[in-house]
């Protein structure tokens, strides 16, 4: 419709209100319409220019105690990155990052029907990343989502529905359930909750590997920083999974191939106990170790498991047990199994076999049986 149209309709209308379901229309053409018009996410556009400028005045208001909302929240938490970054005073960026943040979580969240159903998902979320909608950018497994911005970002926007959405909506748009339900806007307290429960996923995995617990076995732990290729530790996923592995007694040995990152590292852990920042990979090969946990997709690591070292890891091995945890998919399972199947039976007898385990993959038992049949045993952890 365009503003003589919606005028002439008014003229037969004794109630001229426009409710715009698919915001089809443009606010600047109901404007002198006497149309009330109210649409989705806009602001509601007043029947007389007396209520339009009062209406304005009220948006003014409004955008400025939401802006101070958001510095007090960034503030509060912590959240500088997104503060100064530009992010938090730009609303469309806000909300840009928590989308992004969601689009991250849902992978995980098929990676781990995929681990229970034997499926790939690797070939999964390659398939859904053709779909020119979806894409293949943030769409990878992962052992969660670290950063300065992308779960930061929904957490301010979870907190603002705290303190914007009132009681009587509530009570207009869900069942009676607790203002607290709401609020947090169910989609992105959900975000937060399945990124916890993915880290905390990684050591159960590994827990489950093991049997009897991690409890003073060796861990090598590849990857500190949020992101390969980064330099901070700011909000690492590597730090939390760290500190959960000492919690459960593991000795962790970790490395990351960015000096500041490991500097950072060991400030962060100072005076900690059941961990040690190692300089290079050959100080990390020159120890006997109880398995490896990548968590970063540094191409490094990758270049580091290669054939060579992986047949020499039995000689490594403190209890009899190689468990390589590959959380970001980056080793091809067919070139350890290769590797393994190199090691001559005087070494591999004295192993119980090669566990690998993968996001989004059932787990890989690997043992002395590979040299037979070169097949792999799948089993579910």
């Amino acid at each position: 419709f365009d503003r003589e149209q919606l005028k002439n309709i008014g003229n037969i209308l004794e109630n001229k209100i426009i409710f715009d379901g698919k915001n089809l229309l443009n606010t600047s053409d109901i404007k002198k319409t006497g149309f009330k018009y109210i649409s989705i996410g806009r602001p509601v556009v007043e029947s007389r220019p007396v209520l339009q400028l009062i209406n304005f005045i009220r948006i003014v208001f409004n955008r400025l105690f939401f802006y101070i909302l958001i510095i007090y929240i960034c503030i509060k938490k912590g959240y500088y990155g997104l503060l100064f970054g530009g992010y938090a005073l730009a609303f469309n960026k806000l909300a840009l990052l928590a989308f992004l943040a969601g689009k991250a979580t849902f992978v995980y969240v098929v990676a781990e029907i995929a681990e229970k159903e034997g499926a790939n998902v690797d070939d999964v979320i390659k398939g859904m990343g053709y779909d020119e909608r979806i894409g293949q950018e943030y769409f990878q497994a992962g052992p969660g989502l670290g950063g300065r911005y992308l779960l930061p970002a929904v957490d301010v926007l979870t907190d603002m529905g705290e303190q914007l959405v009132k009681e009587e909506d509530v009570a207009r748009l869900t069942k009676p359930q607790g203002i607290d339900d709401i609020t947090k806007l169910r989609l992105l307290s959900e975000i937060e909750g399945a990124n916890r429960h993915q880290k905390e996923r990684v050591v159960e995995r590994l827990e489950t590997a093991y049997e009897g617990g991690i409890n003073n076995r060796i861990i090598v732990v590849f990857g500190l920083a949020y992101k390969a290729g980064k330099q901070s530790i700011d909000n690492s996923f590597s730090i939390e999974i760290v500190n959960q592995l000492r919690q459960k007694g593991a000795i962790v040995v970790a490395y990351d191939p960015d000096s500041a990152v490991r500097k950072q590292a060991r400030a962060h852990f100072s005076g900690k106990t059941l961990i040690k920042i190692t300089e290079s990979l050959e100080e990390v090969f020159g120890i006997r170790i109880d398995g490896l946990l990548i968590l970063t997709a540094e191409k490094e690591f990758k270049k580091a498991l290669d054939e060579e070292k992986t047949k020499n890891l039995p000689d490594k091995i403190e209890n009899k047990k190689v468990v390589i945890f590959d959380t970001w998919n980056i080793l091809h399972p067919r070139k350890i199994s290769r590797a393994w199947s190199q090691i001559s039976p005087e070494k591999i007898k004295e192993t119980d076999g090669l566990i690998l385990i993968r996001t989004g993959h059932p787990a890989i038992v690997a043992d002395s049986r590979v040299r037979m049949n070169g097949k792999l045993q799948i089993v579910h952890s």
